[in-house]
């Protein structure tokens, strides 16, 4: 394993103080010009809780949970009993499609996956990892515990992901068939042990190529395609939270995430020498609920309120709203609308004007 140090470029540029005034006004060398155009309210009942949302691929509905006004009293506590929720982003209509939370779009938009809560004789509660098929309305289970730790990621097209059985990670379809174990017990080993436990995050990469993996505030990287697949850097032994907030760009060439200083990290692996890392220092809150542009340009993300964005080679950090109203962003995939929280429990977007010179609207040459 190498280290941190003298493996990556350590690049320093002031992250704007928590709770200043007004949003910065100089950008970065190739920054985007983003240009807040229109703020739209999608919900009115405030019931819409488990943020973030997701975005379909094609940009046109986010899955969102919604409480049903109904809980359950179990040994451990109330909880309230959620569904999945499919919105329109032109705030048209909605609809439940499952009993569930914290909804995720497949890459070819066919599935969603969600976490689901099942209480037995109301006193042992049991999370399950389903995924609902669109076309059908057909529900598959792929995973029922007690320990609470559920994880499935999609990978970018298509309705394939990974997830976490028995003593390793598993590549399986979003059904929960073709099922193929991924070789990497002998690096699990050397981060986060074996069997993972609750308090092991991995995140891989859209492409496949690379994997994130956090355990307690530590962070490494996996090349998977390595033979036989091995650790090749520790990012972070100072995360904020289990995962930091860890988060790939859609095409997988970045990973962002931040540290319990208020540090934000954009890593960029595929290169020869192990990538470069941006650090933004931070002088009062933490960066939180990061969210990449579909072009991989832009880095968005949450603090004391309101939004900042920062270009992928740490230039351009800007703050884009002031009232500190704002929580948990989420960029579509056309890269011209963004959906949030503003602290009231439902579901808004901005629609945004983020073009750079010589691209058009969405981003692309």
């Amino acid at each position: 394993m190498k280290p941190l140090k003298g493996v990556f470029q350590f690049l320093s540029i002031g992250l704007l103080a928590a709770g200043c005034a007004g949003p910065a006004v100089q950008a970065g060398r190739g920054a985007a010009t983003i240009r807040i155009l229109n703020e739209r309210q999608l919900t009115q009942d405030g019931q819409f809780i488990f943020f973030p949302v997701s975005w379909s691929p094609d940009g046109i509905k986010l899955a969102a949970s919604r409480q049903t006004g109904k809980f359950v009293e179990a040994s451990e506590g109330m909880y309230p009993i959620t569904e999945i929720w499919i919105l329109n982003a032109d705030g048209s209509s909605g609809h439940a499609v499952a009993e569930g939370h914290l909804p995720n779009w497949s890459g070819d938009g066919t599935m969603l996956a969600f976490s689901h809560f099942v209480f037995k004789n109301n006193q042992a509660k049991h999370l399950q990892l389903q995924t609902i098929d669109l076309s059908n309305q057909k529900i598959n289970t792929l995973e029922e515990d007690n320990t609470g730790y559920q994880q499935f990621d999609w990978l970018a097209s298509g309705h394939r992901g990974m997830l976490v059985q028995g003593q390793g990670i598993i590549a399986v379809d979003g059904d929960g068939s073709n099922p193929r174990p991924l070789t990497i017990e002998d690096a699990l080993k050397k981060t986060v042990g074996l069997p993972i436990s609750g308090d092991v995050f991995f995140k891989p990469a859209p492409n496949g190529r690379w994997m994130a993996l956090g355990k307690n505030q530590n962070l490494w990287l996996l090349d998977l395609a390595a033979n036989p697949v091995d650790v090749k850097v520790q990012l972070s032994s100072n995360l904020e939270g289990s995962a930091g907030g860890s988060i790939w760009s859609p095409a997988g060439h970045y990973l962002a995430f931040s540290e319990f200083d208020g540090s934000l990290h954009i890593v960029k692996p595929d290169t020869s020498d192990g990538g470069h890392t941006v650090r933004l220092p931070s002088e009062g809150g933490k960066p939180h609920w990061l969210s990449w542009s579909s072009d991989e340009q832009s880095l968005m993300f949450a603090l004391d309120g309101n939004l900042y964005v920062v270009n992928a080679d740490g230039s351009g950090l800007r703050q884009l709203t002031t009232s500190g109203q704002y929580d948990f962003p989420v960029w579509s995939p056309s890269g011209t609308q963004v959906a949030f929280e503003k602290f009231d429990h439902n579901v808004w977007v901005l629609d945004i004007d983020n073009r750079r010179p010589g691209t058009d609207n969405r981003g692309t040459k």
